[in-house]
């Protein structure tokens, strides 16, 4: 499909150019798998030293209080999305943190978009992020470079996580509407 609407409909893809455009995508895709595939080796690794069960034991230390658990939680969230890619985090730390969640009563589907939002920004932070990969192979730039362009988008993500932590309504609220 995208060939076809590169020839026929842009009109800027030759046949001549398609080995070059084969290559590009394979080094592509070879660089993003080689980072997934890192991250999938390192949440067996985590998985394998039950590092998950440990985390739940320190955890629940700051079931006292709701606010108190989920700055813990956002801060070591933040901390693994920079080192593991989001579905290997999602399926084995989300079982754990659910239970601690509902034990202080943090409504789970708020929990949900805190969570998926503070691994999503993992996805654009170094070391591991899998989109600053893809970004640096599309776009044909340095990681330092394309780091240095995305600071102010981070700082403002993390001020949204802040602001979603502080008060929960803002997602709550919508979420009783369809309900």
């Amino acid at each position: 499909y995208a060939i076809f609407i590169s020839m026929v409909i842009y009109k800027e893809l030759r046949i001549r150019d398609i080995p070059h455009v084969l290559v590009a995508t394979a080094q592509t895709t070879g660089m993003v798998l080689l980072v997934a595939s890192t991250a999938n080796a390192a949440a067996w690794v985590v998985t394998s030293a039950a590092v998950p069960q440990t985390i739940a034991e320190v955890l629940s230390d700051f079931s006292s209080s709701p606010l108190a658990l989920m700055i813990v939680i956002n801060l070591f969230l933040v901390a693994l999305g920079m080192v593991m890619d989001l579905v290997p985090a999602m399926l084995i730390f989300t079982p754990i943190f659910v239970q601690l969640i509902k034990m202080v009563g943090i409504d789970p589907v708020y929990f949900g978009v805190i969570m998926t939002l503070n691994l999503v920004i993992g996805l654009i932070t170094p070391p591991v992020g899998t989109v600053l990969y893809v970004g640096c192979g599309v776009a044909d730039i340095s990681l330092g470079a394309l780091v240095r362009k995305l600071w102010p988008m981070l700082i403002l993500e993390l001020t949204v996580l802040a602001f979603l932590i502080v008060f929960p309504a803002v997602v709550l609220v919508p979420v009783k509407w369809f309900n």
